[in-house]
């Protein structure tokens, strides 16, 4: 009886959240910056950190952890996203491969999903949130990304081998998002992995790509 009993208490608690508006579940929080220094005005660090009240001291937000699946693939064990890894050997997952945001979606996302990429169909291109958690503002060389991603690099290796994050140039390091700018439907949303930063860009420009699923 002890399941029967737990499930009608579980459904219990969710109504009564769902009827009071009180939250009754693990409550969301954001990730770490990945930051761990301080710096003065001048730009100088300040060793210890101690009293400045930056985010290199006080480093808020849930810790990073992400699980390489051997597949290609890497979740975050944070966010529940599983992303695909990029390479260098010329194919699909290629870290050099640009696209306009119209071929992101018609080309490179709907290849992943007919070649059934890691044994799944249901590849997407990341909205600009869920894309900018994968910036880590701790990394003190490009690319600003977590390390995982950027991992035994080189020419030939494979989504197998190895794991990639372009720094070539390409309107300033940038990856599609999936996510339109309201005020300017032109553009879309890209995110810098040189630098963390985030920006507008016509949707006929031809960025970087890295495709994700889950987390809906």
């Amino acid at each position: 009886m002890k399941p029967l009993l737990t499930c009608v208490l579980g459904t219990y608690i969710a109504v009564f959240g769902a009827l009071t508006g009180c939250a009754t579940g693990p409550r969301a929080r954001p990730l770490q910056s990945g930051q761990t220094s301080c710096y003065e005005p001048n730009s100088n660090s300040i060793v210890g950190c101690v009293g400045t009240g930056q985010d290199g001291e006080l480093q808020a937000g849930v810790a990073r952890r992400y699980v390489d699946n051997g597949d290609g693939t890497i979740t975050d064990v944070r966010t529940g996203l599983m992303w695909e890894k990029k390479c260098a050997d010329g194919s699909i997952h290629d870290q050099e491969k640009e696209y306009s945001w119209i071929d992101a979606f018609a080309v490179f996302i709907v290849g992943l999903n007919r070649a059934r990429f890691a044994g799944h169909t249901d590849w997407r291109l990341p909205n600009v949130n869920e894309l900018h958690t994968l910036v880590d503002y701790g990394q003190m060389a490009s690319p600003t990304i977590a390390p995982v991603f950027n991992r035994a690099c080189a020419t030939g290796c494979t989504v197998l081998t190895c794991s990639c994050t372009s720094q070539a140039y390409s309107h300033s390091y940038y990856y599609w998002s999936s996510t339109t700018i309201t005020d300017n439907p032109e553009d879309a949303f890209g995110v810098s992995f040189v630098g963390g930063y985030v920006g507008g860009h016509d949707k006929s420009d031809t960025l970087y790509v890295r495709a994700v699923r889950g987390g809906l």
